[in-house]
């Protein structure tokens, strides 16, 4: 989107004039046509944000990580559904997916991120718990980001409540005193 030039708004001055003079109707139209501008940039740059991914099941990443080879030679009427969900998904994010070498095995990337395998995810959320000493899920998840793509608060704070290590770390004592409630007709008064 161009912004108009001067000679656009003088050549609009004898419209533009007969508003309570030509300076009040020039802020005007430049005050609406930032705005518009700024809406304009601001939605397009949240749009952008917005892709994210989660982790996928065996057959999507394996799909995924064929396709970003350029090995995925399996025809349209053989295909599972959850191979066609993945093709789309990656035809749809494929300058996000690559593949990239780490700890020396081939791993499907997202923006630079490994993709956890949903069989996989249980195992590195443990021994992450278990490298940072029992910390909670939202600081879980914050470390946990930085490696992998696709982790969520509510899905470590899942898996940890399934976990025998976090029930182990974060006790939760069952051994309390049952509050019974007094009634005032209950209560004896002693006579002295």
């Amino acid at each position: 989107m161009s912004v108009p030039s001067c000679a656009f708004i003088q050549s609009c001055s004898p419209v533009l004039g007969q508003a309570r003079g030509y300076n009040m109707a020039k802020r005007i139209f430049c005050l609406i046509l930032l705005s518009l501008v700024h809406f304009h940039s601001s939605s397009a740059a949240s749009n952008k944000k917005k892709r994210q991914t989660r982790p996928l099941d065996d057959v999507s990443y394996e799909t995924i990580f064929s396709l970003c080879e350029g090995t995925f030679n399996i025809p349209v009427i053989d295909r599972t559904t959850a191979q066609k969900s993945a093709y789309i998904r990656f035809w749809r994010n494929k300058e996000y997916f690559s593949v990239n070498t780490a700890n020396g095995k081939k791993v499907l990337c997202y923006r630079g991120k490994e993709i956890l395998k949903l069989s996989e995810f249980e195992k590195v959320v443990e021994s992450e718990f278990l490298h940072c000493k029992g910390v909670g899920s939202r600081k879980l998840k914050h470390r946990l980001l930085n490696r992998y793509e696709g982790v969520s608060e509510p899905r470590v704070q899942r898996t940890l409540s399934k976990s025998k290590i976090n029930q182990m770390v974060n006790a939760k004592f069952g051994n309390k005193a049952i509050s019974r409630p007094v009634r005032a007709s209950g209560v004896q008064v002693s006579s002295t």
